[in-house]
């Protein structure tokens, strides 16, 4: 009886791995860019905030460098 509820809960512990990990399948924005280049979000923590870091010539070196468009 011990080994059917360890069974059961194992597999209910499966499931709600499977269900959690394709739950952030989900997204609905766009991947790619106009150039068919792969959009890359990056978050930065900056002290600087007076020029957006889409300026910034280290974000314009990372995109020639991946080949790809950093959000």
């Amino acid at each position: 009886m011990a080994r059917r509820s360890v069974r059961l809960l194992a597999s209910i512990a499966a499931v709600a791995t499977m269900v959690t990990t394709f739950a952030a399948c989900g997204n609905k924005q766009a991947t790619t860019d106009e150039n068919g280049k792969p959009i890359v979000n990056i978050l930065v923590r900056r002290n600087v905030t007076d020029h957006p870091m889409q300026d910034t010539q280290y974000t314009k070196d990372l995109e020639a460098a991946c080949d790809c468009t950093i959000k």
